[in-house]
């Protein structure tokens, strides 16, 4: 037995090098990664994104996505909620989202689910603490951490108002920024202290990626020297250019050391959706477009639909933001290369949860990962058709209006409003346990006099004929209903108890949710729920793939599965230099006999199902 399982690791092993693996690693912009990104805050929600909130949903969270970015988490000195994009503490996390020890009870929290931790890295400026420009000492591991004026590049505003320090520091090496003062990132001190400051996001916080903010702000290079010395996971960076090669030269400047979120793709999908359907801006070159249709910069590409900054929808503010079908676009962008990242307040929408879900589980099912290689099968105004090949399978994507019946041997796996997506081959999909008791919060914004809530499911009313039955009132115009823990799926309708005013059918809620109404629109905004950690916390979910890390790693490595297996460590040669028996959740992994290279982690679970993840020993 042994000795059949041997060689099948070999079979393994030679597989994974005629693929390339051993030639294609490179930390933080990992090979074939097969990551789904969630960022887990909106512009302005410090109800829904606070730490403790963000906790009693790590279990949900974890069973879909494997990374979490969140909002920047430094102390800012701001008085009022901030959303912490002008720093001034780098080693104090106690922000407008929680204090220190809750950002890292969540992350162990999200680590125990299967989901690593992304830090929002804001180093292009920073803040002084009572004016432009004192920055505070900090001391870590008995090192102090002073800045002057010469850590500020001489450019910078600051040299023009009155009373101000006058900066010393080089030029500035990128684009100016007015609000705050321009790190001048070629000074020995400032590159000390933000290893330093990644070093104890790492290691004292637990995050376990970075999103660097503003990346136009410097230069390319100071991400590789920052990546290299922080040995994180992933990185991505905000370059926010609609302009292929520019994005591209951006990665290009950190050698590589990181991915960058795919704004190419962004506007594309943009004019795609926005005003009325033309799905042949989704192809560029027979490919996906953006960073995505060309096989050198796939894999550096993080696509998404909205984030924090271009979701949002007050004047001024909106002019990036995606209007159109947000169900068809996660559709191409979860069937597709590159690291898909989903925005929450697409996700935690109780219109769009189940069905994100839903294609995050094909795209995981036959393994798609960020080099996978896509056929374009149908590109038209009204259709866009393609087949993604992934690790254990291939899926079928189709979007738009027009008819389209994929091959026999492809089965059905999710589909709504004009798309649909097969699969073929892969892993069988753990459906989610559902997350009950569900309980709806809705604002009453009109000042109805009285708000009753009308529910139906599939066998009909619960709640009693029309207008159904008083809601409960709470603070604030907000009312609630919890539902009993038999009711996993139902539809409800506000209303006035009158005929007078109601909102329009709100369908398929599967999951607590928050609503607003907004003048008589079909569906009510979603909206930050004002008690969210009061909600039941959601059952665990398995997942189908285990999870390792750190990886890069150096001494130890944390493996997550979700039921007992057999570990075998092997080299490139494909023998075994490590066994181990694992159980159900995380246990750890020495790794301190091996010597530095390339290995490969071979798990079997207690069905017979093998998994094989690359692992870089430094």
């Amino acid at each position: 037995m042994k000795k059949n399982f041997t060689t099948k690791i070999k079979t393994f092993v030679l597989a994974f090098l005629m693929l390339g693996y051993a030639l294609n690693f490179k930390a933080q912009a990992p090979a074939q990664c097969t990551d789904v990104v969630l960022q887990a805050f909106g512009w302005d929600s410090y109800q829904l994104s606070k730490w403790t909130n963000l906790n009693a949903m790590a279990s949900e969270i974890g069973a879909n996505f494997d990374m979490v970015w969140l909002p920047p988490s430094g102390n800012d000195l701001n008085p009022s909620n901030s959303m912490g994009y002008l720093p001034v503490y780098y080693f104090n996390q106690n922000s407008s989202f929680g204090s220190q020890a809750e950002l890292i009870s969540l992350i162990s929290s999200l680590k125990n689910n299967g989901a690593r931790a992304m830090a929002d890295v804001v180093i292009n400026h920073r803040n002084g603490a009572t004016n432009w420009t004192d920055f505070p000492s900090e001391t870590y591991k008995g090192l102090t951490y002073s800045w002057g004026p010469e850590t500020i590049c001489n450019g910078d505003e600051v040299k023009d108002a009155a009373g101000q320090a006058t900066p010393t520091g080089a030029n500035d090496t990128g684009e100016n920024y007015a609000a705050a003062r321009d790190i001048d990132h070629t000074n020995s001190n400032v590159q000390n202290t933000i290893k330093a400051y990644l070093d104890f996001l790492k290691n004292e916080i637990g995050y376990d990626g970075w999103r660097y903010d503003l990346v136009k702000g410097f230069s390319g290079n100071f991400i590789e020297m920052y990546n290299n010395s922080a040995n994180a996971h992933l990185s991505v960076g905000e370059f926010w250019d609609g302009n292929y090669d520019y994005v591209k030269g951006w990665i290009d400047a950190t050698n590589k050391t990181s991915t960058a979120f795919d704004f190419p793709q962004k506007y594309q999908i943009n004019k795609a959706f926005n005003n009325g359907l033309n799905l042949t801006e989704l192809v560029w070159a027979g490919q996906p477009a953006g960073l995505a249709h060309h096989a050198t910069t796939k894999r550096y590409a993080m696509p998404f639909i909205d984030n924090h900054d271009t979701g949002r929808s007050d004047a001024g503010h909106d002019h990036s933001r995606f209007t159109g079908n947000v169900l068809a676009a996660h559709a191409f962008i979860l069937s597709g290369p590159g690291i898909p990242c989903v925005w929450i307040n697409h996700w935690n929408n109780t219109i769009y949860k189940a069905k994100i879900n839903e294609l995050i589980a094909a795209r995981k099912k036959v393994g798609l990962h960020s080099e996978s290689p896509v056929t374009v099968n149908h590109s038209a105004s009204d259709i866009y058709v393609a087949t993604a090949t992934g690790l254990s399978g291939s899926l079928i994507v189709k979007i738009g209006t027009a008819a389209y019946s994929a091959p026999d041997d492809y089965q059905l796996q999710t589909s709504g409003p004009d798309y649909a997506v097969w699969t073929k081959g892969g892993q069988e999909i753990v459906e989610p346990t559902p997350a009950g008791p569900i309980k709806v919060q809705f604002k009453n914004t009109d000042n109805w006099s009285q708000v009753k809530i009308y529910a139906w499911t599939d066998s009909g009313a619960i709640l009693g004929d029309w207008p159904g039955i008083p809601a409960t009132t709470e603070a604030d115009n907000w009312v609630s209903y919890l539902f009993d823990e038999s009711v996993t799926k139902v539809n409800v309708v506000f209303n006035s108890g009158s005929n007078e005013a109601q909102t329009g059918d709100i369908t398929n809620i599967t999951s607590s949710g928050c609503y607003v109404f907004n003048g008589h629109k079909a569906v009510p905004l979603i909206t930050d729920c004002p008690q969210l950690s009061t909600y039941a916390p959601v059952a665990s979910v398995t997942k189908a793939v285990p999870t390792i890390f750190p990886n890069p790693a150096t001494k130890t490595i944390t493996i997550s599965f979700a039921q007992g297996a057999t570990v075998d460590i092997i080299n490139i040669n494909g023998s075994i230099v490590l066994s181990k028996s694992i159980m159900e959740g995380s246990t750890s992994v020495d790794l301190s006999n091996l010597q530095p290279g390339l290995y490969f982690v071979v798990i079997e679970d207690e069905n017979g199902n093998t998994s094989v993840e690359k692992l870089l020993k430094k």
